[in-house]
């Protein structure tokens, strides 16, 4: 990590002076710079050198939201003027502040103070506001589908119906077409315009009465529709209610309370002992990221989208599944070969990693799905690439939403 010297160095030229040393630099270009940069523990320190209230506290606003500190980035909004040239991008963070609290009532207040969001889904959310129901740890085995190995697959019931649905980091409550939905009772309205990976989707929001995972209950689900959706999927959002784990080696969903200490140790008992944790954070309701590596580049951010599917046939008569994806120009500042990127996808001669986890041979895939998740997305925070299934797959990992960590469980020749 960067100190406040090395992001000096990094944004501003050196300006020696005399009498003065090293001249006076603009505290807020470098904590922005680190900002951009997912620095988020160095920016939360470079904040206290940003002489205006608002502009510091919007940055300590956007390093609370991404830790999942939510009650403490509604204070720093508090002291946000309304004046300040940034405060219109911080409205939507702050709506999705209220909703990761439960408080659906006070986000879509917010919305219409502001007149900004899908109104007639908050409204929906305010008047049906989610309601979650597990005292017990529950385990919930994939299912056989083809897809399994690639996009694991669970059996659970929503709205009263058994149903096939996919687990995929990159989605939020719930997503699926718009005739499955309406096959299952769910009421749509329109939500405006979206993008499903960087394709650009008319969107439509509804609520699900129910929705049981082995044990757990869930009532008011939000869900998305749209028409390239193939599959039903279960996102970040549904699994950030629970302490969960993707347990990819013995293919089950495991998830417990969050509030119980108790449980959660009983859930890891369950676990390989062999364990690396990594920190994570969370923008919006559902963009998780990371830092890791790319060979030797270690201030890589890695948005963790286990739904890419991307698969290819190799010489073998075998099929591989991408595990990383970026754009052709990051590849090519990595040191990869134009050859190597003409197919879009190949097989990495350079290790990649997160946290203390490092994995050679991975396959990738270099093109317009990795370019995606950019800056406009996570409030600003650069992303590097995209890590998926074919990485996490390997281990059984767990999501702890309140700490904002993961702890990846496996035998000892898989974690150092």
């Amino acid at each position: 990590m960067k100190t406040l010297l090395g992001y000096v160095l990094v944004v501003f030229p050196l300006l020696l002076d005399s009498s003065n040393g090293l001249a006076q630099v603009d505290a807020q270009e470098v904590a922005w710079a680190a900002w951009k940069n997912g620095d988020i523990e160095e920016v939360a320190k470079l904040a206290s050198n940003v002489a205006d209230d608002s502009e510091r506290n919007d940055l300590l606003f956007r390093c609370a939201l991404v830790r999942g500190r939510y009650e403490e980035a509604l204070r720093h909004y508090a002291t946000v003027s309304p004046s300040y040239q940034r405060y219109r991008e911080i409205v939507q963070p702050v709506i999705d502040c209220y909703l990761h609290l439960g408080r659906e009532k006070e986000a879509y207040e917010l919305a219409q103070q502001h007149n900004t969001g899908p109104l007639s889904a908050l409204k929906m959310r305010a008047e049906t506001p989610l309601r979650v129901s597990l005292d017990k740890l529950t385990i919930i085995p994939f299912s056989e589908h083809e897809l399994t190995p690639y996009f694991p697959a669970l059996r659970v019931s929503l709205e009263e119906k058994d149903v096939t649905v996919h687990v995929d980091t990159g989605g939020a409550f719930l997503h699926m077409n718009p005739r499955k939905a309406t096959e299952l009772g769910i009421q749509l309205i329109d939500y405006g315009r979206g993008l499903q990976g960087h394709r650009p989707v008319e969107l439509s929001f509804g609520i699900a009465k129910e929705l049981k995972l082995g044990d757990a209950v869930l009532r008011n689900v939000p869900i998305m529709a749209h028409d390239r959706s193939k599959q039903i999927v279960l996102g970040t959002t549904t699994l950030s209610q629970f302490f969960s784990t993707l347990d990819y080696p013995r293919d089950r969903l495991i998830l417990s309370p969050r509030s119980s200490d108790a449980l959660q140790k009983e859930h890891m008992e369950l676990l390989p002992k062999n364990r690396a944790e990594a920190p994570f954070y969370m923008w919006g309701d559902h963009y998780m990221f990371a830092r890791g590596f790319v060979g030797e580049d270690h201030h890589v951010n890695f948005f963790m989208d286990s739904g890419l599917v991307a698969l290819h046939p190799i010489h073998d008569g075998s099929t591989v599944q991408a595990g990383f994806a970026s754009s052709r120009e990051r590849f090519l500042g990595w040191s990869y070969r134009e050859n190597q990127l003409d197919g879009g996808f190949f097989q990495s001669q350079f290790p990649i990693g997160i946290g203390p986890l490092r994995q050679d041979g991975i396959w990738f895939l270099s093109g317009p799905t990795g370019e995606f998740h950019g800056t406009n997305v996570l409030g600003g925070v650069q992303m590097h690439g995209i890590l998926a299934h074919a990485f996490v797959k390997k281990y059984a990992w767990t999501l702890d939403f309140v700490n904002h960590k993961y702890v990846f469980s496996e035998d000892a020749s898989m974690i150092p």
